[in-house]
């Protein structure tokens, strides 16, 4: 990641912090990992830290781009069991075809927390 846009992470949130008050104090919980909100399919420090029950881990590629794929970009648990899947354009490079054929094989071999396939 950036230096540039670590520095401008860190200084939005701790401003959230020091002044998001309504409705209630926002509430630092310090982790020894960092990421940007579209990454968030879960790894162990992130389920303990948000109390989350299941953990679908999607590898991305590195290198790839700025995050290693969004994966806000690619799926959306809509209700549970049940998730909306972007497909990329046909006219997409073959290699987000390729990450996007990877990510849905993931998902569709996993279930939800209750143990529903998706």
């Amino acid at each position: 990641m950036e230096e540039t846009t670590v520095l401008e992470n860190e200084g939005f949130a701790r401003w959230v912090i020091d002044y998001d008050d309504d409705p209630s104090l926002v509430s630092r919980i310090d982790a020894p990992i960092r990421l940007e909100g579209g990454t968030l399919v879960v790894d162990e420090q992130l389920r303990r830290l948000l109390g989350i029950e299941k953990v679908i881990w999607v590898p991305g590629r590195r290198n790839v781009d700025l995050m290693d794929v969004y994966m806000d970009a690619e799926a959306r648990f809509i209700r549970p069991g049940v998730i909306v899947f972007s497909k990329p354009h046909d006219t997409a490079v073959d290699l987000w075809k390729e990450i996007s054929i990877e990510i849905y094989d993931i998902l569709k071999s996993q279930t939800d927390a209750k143990g529903r396939f998706f």
